[in-house]
């Protein structure tokens, strides 16, 4: 038993020599945003959407060169070798350029959502990862001070076994108890190592790495319910994304609808001419328009529009749905602020309760009218209100760090 017990308090007595620092949740935060590599593919589709916005450019202007031959008429001077040198522009349909411009910037606001979404989601699952890793550090050290209790516990039933005041009944219950306690704290230690394994891989730290987090008292905000909520609607990314595929889908039907209109090329250079036969040459100046207008439409500019009309309906119609899934939201997590709070009350004045139990059960033991199981009981008790104590505190500052995600409200750098 003894090596047991050696074996549980070995990594406690390498920590207390090696302290870990703690890891804060804004530094988690900061940590995830510089290595998630969530984060940085979000990133780089902002910067996909900032290349198409540079493309979104009138027609480069080009340098074109062509060579031909033909025939002059009989007795003339033969074959006459023709070259066109100059430069071309081609100017697409009025309106349609700024229609592309518009639907690009478009995709820029989307994909800046899409980051924010990304983001969000991280945060979101730092937040719980970080609190469930609290709360499992504070079970660990409440099963470690009930380890050592119950050691005491059974020396001193052991001890009182010798001197004849109780019999082998009461060392062994209270064996069974340190055992008990023992094996909590080996399934504690197991929940702290599997937490930190779930925070350092979202935040990109090697999931072996050492991390030690610390629970602080939340501040949770004292807005009123409209004003939460308005804040919730503005923040919300997912709701950027709609608002700004609306507009996408706006452009895209300018654009489309643009296309009916004539499009212009214009070129200006030089043509020579010379006889193959004589070698004599002619150069001048050439220049050239050309428009084109679409005489008949098969279906493809007023698909487009039709396409582009009926995106746009879908994304308002998704976006009425998503403030409907805000305000959803925005409930079950002042609700869950709500019930952490008032779960934490409840665990305090039952740890308040155990408190005073288990000060009677040693006071009746050290008197002699209570045994040793009667007090390993009253501990376990005390022992367990704690647990829940720091369970509910966990879950209170976790339940009000997702709403500050929420409505944006930086609680969430505390």
């Amino acid at each position: 038993m003894l090596s047991l017990v050696a074996l549980l308090y070995a990594g406690l007595t390498h920590a207390q020599a090696t302290p870990i620092p703690v890891l804060t949740l804004s530094q988690a935060l900061a940590e995830a945003d510089a290595r998630n590599p969530e984060i940085a593919a979000a990133q780089q589709s902002y910067a996909v959407a900032q290349g198409r916005l540079q493309q979104a450019a009138a027609q480069p202007l080009a340098f074109q060169s062509t060579a031909g031959s033909s025939t002059d008429a009989p007795a003339g001077l033969g074959t006459l070798q023709t070259e066109n040198t100059g430069l071309s522009q081609q100017l697409t349909p009025p309106g349609s350029l700024s229609a592309l411009r518009r639907q690009a910037r478009a995709g820029v606001e989307i994909a800046a959502a899409g980051f924010r979404v990304s983001r969000r989601d991280i945060q979101r699952r730092i937040i719980t990862a970080y609190y469930s890793l609290a709360g499992a550090q504070a079970i660990a050290r409440v099963a470690q001070e009930s380890v050592q209790s119950s050691l005491e516990f059974r020396a001193s039933a052991a001890k009182r076994q010798r001197a004849g005041a109780v019999g082998d009944f009461d060392v062994l219950r209270a064996t069974v108890a340190l055992r008990r306690a023992q094996t909590d704290l080996m399934r504690a230690q197991a929940n702290v190592r599997s937490g930190r394994i779930t925070l350092n891989t979202i935040i990109g730290r090697p999931a072996d790495s050492e991390t030690r987090v610390e629970l602080q008292a939340p501040q949770s905000s004292t807005s009123a319910a409209d004003e939460l909520l308005r804040r919730a609607l503005s923040a919300d990314p997912q709701l950027a994304q709609l608002r700004a595929s609306i507009a996408q889908a706006a452009a895209q039907e300018r654009f489309a609808r643009a296309q009916r209109g004539p499009s212009v090329s214009f070129g200006a250079g030089f043509q020579t001419i010379r006889a193959a036969t004589s070698g004599l040459t002619t150069a001048r100046p050439s220049l050239s328009a050309t428009i084109s207008v679409p005489f008949i439409d098969y279906g493809t500019i007023r698909g487009a529009v039709n396409e582009a009309r009926a995106a746009g309906n879908v994304a308002q119609l998704q976006a009425q749905g998503r403030k409907l899934q805000v305000r959803s939201d925005l409930a079950q997590a002042v609700a869950a602020v709500e019930s952490s709070r008032a779960r934490l009350a409840f665990a305090q004045d039952t740890l308040g309760q155990a408190r005073a139990g288990l000060r009677i059960a040693q006071y009746g033991y050290r008197q002699g009218a209570l045994g040793t199981l009667d007090v390993v009981s009253a501990r376990n008790e005390e022992v367990a209100a704690r647990g829940d104590v720091d369970q509910a505190a966990a879950e209170l500052a976790s339940a009000v760090a997702l709403l500050g995600v929420l409505t944006d409200s930086g609680d969430t750098a505390k």
